[in-house]
């Protein structure tokens, strides 16, 4: 049988891992790739185990061995009045820290159980318990010990990732009783009997194929061990039904058990004074292949819609909002979502077990919808959901709604006791992508799922890198899920995507704000969608050498050709058109070139103000920006409840909706999941009538202009406010010094209409730049 790599007595010399018998006695045991083989059969308990070949080195890489390894063990127990239990330990299962939350799966009189680290469970006489990697099976005097690792760590070359080490330990006169047999098992029939088998002999270096069967201290041969199914009990040697010699597993427990009679596996090594302190059993023909790689994103559809991106200083990537544009989806006709990456806390995820049926929100609410209340439904996974929020009402106890990507939601059930976790928050996180497992339940008419397993099909944290993700900003429920997805970046990746657009895909680019802000640690983006050359260069240039103004938000259009289920399933799709655009630029040499691009006059086609202010003050530079957008231009607010009370809240809304709902057409009110419980976003769209022409577009824009310098003075200056007046009126009033006037080339700040050419000499003052107040 082939020999792990793992050395962990310094420079002893590691061979063949191989079985330790009872009574003494040793042997190799290579077995057939994906063959499952009895190791105990005793009247009532049969283990079964699965061999896969693995291939990988050993000797510092000297000698190449193709071995194999054990990855299944499956554990069957009979009781009194023919009731069983059946439980195996999925190897698969564990990830790269060697621990799982569904590693052990099994059924106890036909109900089906699941558990992984920390969890146990008791089934009539069988008690089954796992530690971190461990896990335990007794039945009376008999007990199955099950260790999962790591296959070869560094030098595996084929095969499974995971191997299992088995143990067995017979207690009292256990032996004498059930006079067992199995591979292992037949070593505890005959007493003081010491069994010698075949072993492999390595050389140093070269290649090895192991081969040894443990011919000499087997009964019969190999083949004659092997079973048909993972819970078979039947073999040429079975003692499964048959009798013990003082009646059966039930009555043993209260044997003598002074006398303990142990067999497992157990590496070969250089000193064996140490053999006893390492329990190894794993075995194997040829190297299995290599798993395919995961396929690459389809070539994009030359149909375009728009990704769009926000950058800033903290480079945070949200998604923000989708909702149809270019185009009307039907989602029963569109093909799922591509791969997702499987990473995190079930990074080796193998197929469903047949205690669970894989189905959609979709079809689960189509075929459990008439379970009565309080009725639960057989064990079911649900895949590709989106956790976007959750209501903690102790560590271990969570309520979490599920999102698909067609917008339905589900309720998820989160207990301590069923995902054998002691701290649920650790699980998972908001944005994740999640796969949950267990049943369904009707309350009130309403479906949600007893959480018995969960794994993270997408962690939202370790898509980038060392670049944090932090909020899913994806479509609520009620604006259906589909289109347009909004991304927010940093200043590099704009620019490579605002260039490869421009060079390739000829999409104009929307303009969004560039502004410093005062304090590192935030970025507000102001509504007005003002020129990219806005403030000018050389302005720009000083106000960033100025400490207190480190920053700048910019906002872009990414195209996608198709609705993307995840975030990384839209980020594999653009990923050729944003790696490729250009040489990869830092922010501070990408936002010079997107300040020295040539300035356009618009009209626009996105209007997005994202700032958090109150109802009246979001609407207000909403119409003040009006002659800068086209006719059907999507308009995104978000309105900031500032009021104590909710009635206030309520009437400054409804206020402020009356008042948009002159210019646009389809106001309308949806609750993201960036939203917060004291906020909410508003989606419209430009009527017709309201685009503006050239003269009122570019007098817009002067009025845009000189609110951003404005804004400039206003965050500079907030520290140095005496009284600590946050208003941008009070602020600006202080460094212009002195009342505002209603004169030509004006703008608006908070209500109040300011001098612009007042403003530009205080500024050329302040930075010693020379300001054009023309556009």
């Amino acid at each position: 049988m082939a020999e792990p790599c793992l050395n962990s007595f310094g420079s002893r010399a590691f061979q063949d891992p191989h079985l330790n018998f009872a009574h003494g006695g040793q042997a190799d045991f290579r077995g057939r790739h994906n063959v499952l083989y009895n190791f105990l059969s005793a009247p009532g308990l049969s283990v079964n185990v699965k061999i896969q070949e693995a291939v990988f080195t050993i000797h510092d890489g000297a000698l190449t061995v193709n071995g194999s390894f054990l990855v299944e063990a499956h554990v069957v127990a009979r009781f009194a009045n023919q009731r069983s239990a059946k439980a195996s330990f999925w190897g698969s299962e564990l990830s790269e820290t060697n621990f799982g939350w569904q590693v052990i799966n099994g059924t106890c009189v036909g109900r089906p159980f699941r558990f992984g680290r920390r969890g146990h469970k008791t089934c009539y006489g069988l008690k089954m318990a796992m530690a971190y990697s461990s896990a335990t099976f007794e039945l009376g005097n008999w007990t199955v010990t099950v260790h999962g690792m790591q296959s070869c760590k560094g030098c595996l070359i084929a095969g499974p990732e995971h191997r299992l080490d088995l143990g067995f330990s017979a207690r009292g006169d256990a032996p004498s009783r059930d006079r067992p047999h199995g591979i292992v098992g037949q070593s505890y029939a005959a007493p003081f009997h010491a069994r010698h088998g075949k072993k492999d002999l390595y050389p140093w270096s070269g290649h090895y194929t192991t081969s040894a069967q443990a011919e000499g201290a087997i009964e019969g041969t190999a083949s004659e061990y092997e079973m048909q199914s993972a819970f078979a009990t039947e073999f040429a040697f079975s003692r499964f039904n048959a009798f013990a010699a003082k009646g059966d597993h039930a009555a043993v427990g209260s044997s003598k058990t002074t006398d303990i009679v142990d067999a497992s596996s157990i590496e070969r090594v250089a000193d064996p004074a140490t053999e006893e302190e390492r329990r190894r059993l794993s075995e194997a023909p040829c190297p299995p292949p290599s798993p395919p790689p995961v396929p690459s994103p389809p070539k994009e559809d030359p149909t375009y819609q728009s990704l769009t991106c926000a950058t800033g200083k903290k480079k945070d990537f949200y998604i923000v909002e989708a909702w149809p544009v270019n185009a009307a989806h039907d989602p029963a006709t569109e093909e799922g979502p591509p791969q997702m990456r499987a990473v995190a806390l079930n990074e080796h995820r193998r197929g469903q077990t047949q205690c669970e049926e894989e189905v959609t929100v979709e079809e689960a609410q189509r075929r459990f919808a008439r379970l009565a209340d309080g009725e639960l439904s057989p064990p079911v996974a649900l895949r590709g959901l989106r956790a976007v929020h959750r209501q903690r009402l102790s560590k271990g106890l969570h309520f979490v709604c599920l999102r698909c990507p067609s917008g339905r939601t589900i309720e998820a059930v989160l207990r301590t006791e069923l995902l054998a976790d002691q701290q649920l928050g650790q699980l998972y996180r908001l944005g994740d992508a999640l796969t949950v497992s267990g049943a369904l339940e009707a309350r009130r008419g309403r479906l949600s799922i007893r959480a018995t397993r969960l794994s993270v099909d997408e962690p939202w944290t370790s898509l980038f890198g060392d670049i944090p993700f932090v909020h899913d900003f994806a479509a609520a429920a009620a604006a259906g899920g589909a289109g347009d997805v909004l991304l927010q970046t940093a200043i590099s990746h704009a620019e490579r995507v605002r260039e490869r657009l421009d060079a390739n895909a000829g999409v104009r680019c929307v303009a969004g704000l560039v502004r410093p802000v005062a304090d590192g640690s935030r970025h507000m983006e102001c509504g007005l969608l003002v020129e990219l050359g806005e403030p000018m260069p050389a302005l720009e240039e000083a106000v960033r050498a100025d400490a207190a103004l480190p920053d700048a938000v910019v906002q872009r259009i990414y195209p996608l050709s198709e609705r993307h289920g995840t975030l990384s399933a839209a980020c594999d799709a653009l990923a050729g058109m944003i790696l490729a655009a250009s040489p990869r630029p830092t922010c501070r040499e990408a936002l010079p070139r997107l300040l020295e691009r040539s300035r356009t006059s618009g009209p626009y086609d996105l209007y997005c103000c994202d700032m958090n202010a109150p109802p009246a003050v979001a609407t207000d530079l909403l119409l003040q920006a009006l002659p800068l957008l086209r006719a059907g231009a999507v308009v995104v607010l978000t309105f900031k409840n500032t009021f104590k009370k909710p009635a206030p809240w309520h009437e400054a809304c409804e206020a402020a909706l009356a008042r948009l709902r002159g210019p646009l057409d389809g106001v309308r009110s949806v609750q993201l999941f960036a939203n917060t419980v004291r906020e909410c976003t508003v989606l419209g769209e430009v009527r017709a009538a309201a685009e503006a022409g050239a003269a009122e577009r570019c007098r817009a824009m002067q009025s845009g202009r000189a609110m951003l310098l404005r804004r400039i003075l206003a965050d500079y200056f907030a520290e140095h406010a005496p009284d600590g007046s946050h208003k941008v009126e009070n602020l600006v009033a202080r460094v212009v010094g002195g009342p505002p006037t209603a004169l030509d080339g004006v703008g608006v700040v908070g209500g109040v209409l300011w001098d612009e050419a007042e403003l530009f000499s205080r500024l050329e003052a302040k930075y010693g730049a020379k300001v054009d107040p023309d556009p």
